[in-house]
């Protein structure tokens, strides 16, 4: 379990076009995402796991811990010491994480980054097809997670070894919650989005205790920066600069 306590392992995804989005029309939960193409100049890395709690307290606090559950009930201003979108952090984990490995680009995803990386190349509205028949063999949802949180990494991974890229614990993501079509607001996925509601980003995925639309890949929603709940966890990513 040293990938899930003592060290952080990320996928990289090449640089290229890619198509994300939905056939689905209006909002998908709570806004619309159509079908597109989305452009990355750069490779980017994101983490095969959700950020465990052992992980957090080794970076933030250099303790040892042996939990590999989700690390939950911190705010997006605190993941990123309150830097805004377009900013690299330099305080909260993800600030520290950059000046303990001296790599400056450790961040959140944007929203087109982790679809991408969730889809892994999955065409479907869910993983295991166009509705939830097949959903718990890959995520941690109200179907099967009696309404607890789980481990990392203990569903089956997608086409590109990332686990738990849907469900077990709302993700947040880089940008400012906006509710126009994602289509138009992040056609170069590498650029978060910084307009939309003020004091708001966007989280995915869905966790243990929702369900429905909320797992699906193209679905997202609205949250507080400044709020921490016990089902909104964290995932790392990585561009270099």
């Amino acid at each position: 379990d040293e990938y899930k306590t003592k060290k952080l392992v990320l996928r990289k995804i090449e640089a290229g076009d890619y198509w994300i989005g939905g056939p689905e029309t209006g909002n998908i939960y709570s806004a619309p995402n159509s079908y597109h193409k989305v452009t990355f100049g750069k490779d980017f890395y994101v983490s095969i796991f959700d950020v465990t709690a052992a992980q957090y307290a080794k970076v933030v606090d250099n303790t040892t811990s042996t939990s590999i559950l989700p690390q939950v009930n911190v705010s997006w201003n605190t993941i990123r010491g309150s830097a805004g979108p377009a900013a690299t952090p330099t305080f909260g984990f993800m600030g520290i994480l950059n000046s303990k490995t001296n790599l400056i680009g450790f961040d959140l995803p944007t929203r087109s980054m982790w679809e991408v990386a969730a889809r892994a190349g999955d065409t479907a509205m869910y993983p295991g097809g166009d509705d939830t028949a097949n959903l718990g063999t890959y995520a941690w949802w109200t179907g099967n997670s009696g309404n607890v949180l789980h481990n990392v990494g203990t569903r089956t991974p997608n086409a590109w070894g990332l686990y738990d890229m849907i469900g077990n614990v709302w993700l947040p993501m880089r940008d400012v919650h906006n509710t126009a079509d994602l289509a138009t607001l992040q056609t170069d996925g590498l650029k978060p989005i910084t307009t939309g509601t003020a004091g708001t980003i966007i989280v995915t995925s869905g966790s243990y205790r929702d369900g429905g639309i909320r797992y699906r890949y193209s679905a997202r929603y609205n949250h507080g920066a400044s709020g921490a709940w016990t089902n909104v966890g964290l995932r790392c990513a990585f561009v270099e600069q």
